[in-house]
C-alpha cells in the first residue's frame, strides 16, 4: 500500500468502520425494541400579565387587556420493562408555558409496582437576555396501591443563587401535590400545584409571576374504548406581584395584580390506531371571586386555554 492512502471505504478503516456499524445497528435496535414516543402540542392561553409590565394597574389607570400567549410542548419519551414489576423511562423535551416560560428537561424515571421516582435537570432557556440558560433540577414521587389508592408529589426549581443582586437574573419554581383512587370506570382526585417566576426586573424591584390551583378531577375511561375524558373543577388564583427593594420608592413595599375564580376544564385524547393518539383540551373561568385592584376590566373580556397535540409512537 503506498505511504499517505488511506484503507478502507471513504478514507475509512476496518475498526472504524466496524464500530460506527455497531452504533448505528444498536440504535435502530432500540428504537425497535423499546417504545420511542414524540408528544406535540400547542395552546393558547389569553390569562397572562405583560411580562415587561413594572407597574400595578392601580398606578397606570389603565385598562387591562388580555394577553395571548402561545404555549408549546415538545417531548420525546423512552419506556423499556425490564421486569414484570419494574420498568425504567426517559423523557426529554422542551416547554413553553405563560408563567414559568421557556424551560428544558430531561427527566430519568424508575416504575415499580409500588412507587415511581423521576428526577432529572430543567433548564431555563433564554428568558432573559442577562441569564439565556438558568439550570436547575426536578424531582417526583409516587406511591400507590394499584387499583385502588395512590399519592404523589413533584418539585422543581432553579438554582438562581443570585437573584437578588443580579438585574434580569430569575427562578422558576414549581410544587404540586396530588391524591386519588379507583373507581370503576373512574379516578378521581385531589390535586394542588404552584408555579413561580421570580425576576430582578430592575435595580429597585423583583416582580413574581405566581399562579395556584386547587382543583378536583376525575379520569373517564372505559376498557376497550380508544377514548378518556378528563374533567377539572377548582379555584384558581394568577396574580404579579411588585416587590420594592432597597434604594427604590417605598422600600419593602409590595403590590399586587390578582384574578381569583373558579374555573372548569376538560382534556381528552383519542387513539387513532397504535401509533398516533390526538389530544385536545378547553379551560375557563365560571365565577369570579376577585380581581384586584385592576380599576378597568372590559365586560366582554373572556378568559380561556384551548390545547391541541398529538402522540406519535415509532414502535
Amino acid at each position: 500500500m503506498k505511504a499517505g492512502k488511506k484503507s478502507g471505504f471513504f478514507g475509512i478503516n476496518l475498526p472504524k468502520r466496524a464500530l460506527i456499524f455497531s452504533i448505528l445497528l444498536i440504535s435502530v435496535l432500540s428504537i425497535n425494541l423499546f417504545p420511542l414516543d414524540l408528544e406535540l402540542s400547542g395552546a393558547i392561553n389569553s390569562l397572562v400579565f405583560d411580562k415587561n409590565r413594572i407597574l400595578v394597574y392601580e398606578d397606570t389607570n389603565d385598562e387591562y387587556n388580555p394577553l395571548f400567549f402561545p404555549y408549546g410542548l415538545i417531548r420525546f419519551s423512552w419506556n423499556q420493562r425490564v421486569w414484570e414489576s419494574f420498568s425504567r423511562s426517559f423523557n426529554i423535551g422542551f416547554e413553553s408555558d405563560n408563567i414559568l416560560r421557556n424551560s428544558f428537561f430531561c427527566n430519568f424515571i424508575f416504575d415499580f409496582e409500588y412507587l415511581r421516582a423521576e428526577i432529572g435537570p430543567l433548564i431555563g432557556l433564554f428568558n432573559t437576555l442577562e441569564l439565556p440558560i438558568n439550570p436547575g433540577f426536578s424531582g417526583s414521587l409516587r406511591l400507590e396501591l394499584p387499583g385502588i389508592i395512590f399519592a404523589q408529589m413533584a418539585a422543581s426549581t432553579s438554582l438562581a443563587f443570585f437573584l437578588k443582586d443580579n438585574i434580569g437574573y430569575y427562578s422558576q419554581n414549581f410544587g404540586a401535590f396530588s391524591t386519588g383512587f379507583w373507581l370503576p370506570f373512574v379516578i378521581p382526585s385531589f390535586n394542588v400545584n404552584s408555579r413561580l417566576f421570580s425576576q430582578r426586573a430592575h435595580e429597585h424591584m423583583i416582580i413574581d409571576d405566581y399562579l395556584e390551583r386547587w382543583f378536583l378531577r376525575a379520569i373517564f375511561f372505559r376498557k376497550n374504548l380508544p377514548f378518556t375524558l378528563t374533567v377539572d373543577l377548582g379555584r384558581q388564583s394568577i396574580q404579579r406581584l411588585y416587590r420594592t427593594l432597597e434604594g427604590g420608592v417605598n422600600p419593602g413595599g409590595k403590590k399586587t395584580d390578582e384574578f381569583m375564580f373558579f374555573y372548569t376544564g376538560m382534556e381528552g385524547n383519542f387513539t387513532i390506531n397504535e401509533r398516533l393518539k390526538i389530544l385536545f383540551g378547553l379551560e375557563f373561568p365560571i365565577h369570579s371571586l376577585k380581581e384586584a385592584p385592576i380599576l378597568y376590566l372590559p365586560m366582554n373580556t373572556l378568559f380561556y386555554q384551548a390545547r391541541v397535540g398529538l402522540v406519535w409512537s415509532f414502535l
